[in-house]
């Protein structure tokens, strides 16, 4: 995941919002995937992760991530 962040790759999203949803159950065991998906997608700044971002607002450990990644999509807040 991280290589396809780092080299930017589009076909990264689809991937990362999907592992995302994934572990926003509540009590999921793979918090750091979880995190490491928001930031990928902040890296990314692609409009299609807002709405998963969103939803990753309401989870404690992933809020304060999901702020900065939202903050680097373009016409979010």
């Amino acid at each position: 995941m991280r290589l396809l962040v780092e080299l930017r790759a589009p076909e990264a999203v689809p991937a990362l919002i999907t592992t995302l949803e994934r572990r926003l159950r509540p009590h999921d065991p793979y918090r750091r995937v979880a995190l490491a998906c928001v930031d990928g997608l902040g890296t990314l700044g692609d409009d299609r992760a807002a709405p998963v971002l969103n939803e990753a607002l309401a989870h404690p450990a992933l809020a304060e991530a999901a702020v900065r990644a939202l903050a680097r999509i373009p016409g979010q807040r």
